[in-house]
């Protein structure tokens, strides 16, 4: 396994941004808890840090109500991603909407989840 830890967070515009931690839920959305600056990146930038493979088989977003900032961050057209789940704090219309746009059918969902392939 190749595994690598960043210091970045994830969001569809690069920068510095207020983070907020809590024990609950930490995020760029709730501002509960004390906050903290972090570096932010696309995930195409770093995907594209870290080298990773342009074919790949899961990717799972869990962002506590930023995943969808997380998902516009990526140019779909350069990855493929075999299966893709998504916490779905959001509306799931919207969702199923962005998915079927970069080219992704829903495939399951479950009560937190929904899985594209």
């Amino acid at each position: 396994r190749n595994i690598k830890l960043s210091h970045y967070a994830v969001s569809n515009e690069p920068g510095r941004k207020h983070f907020h931690l809590n024990n609950q839920c930490s995020s760029f959305v709730y501002p509960i808890g004390h906050a903290i600056e972090v570096e932010a990146v696309t995930l195409t930038d770093l995907f594209t840090l870290y080298q990773v493979p342009k074919v790949f088989e899961f990717m799972s977003v869990d962002c506590e109500g930023h995943d969808m900032s997380v998902l516009h961050s990526l140019d779909w057209k350069l990855w493929s991603i075999s299966l893709v789940c998504v916490e779905h704090s959001m509306d799931k219309k919207e969702l199923d909407d962005f998915m079927k746009s970069v080219g992704y059918k829903l495939h399951a969902r479950t009560q937190g989840n929904s899985f594209y392939a």
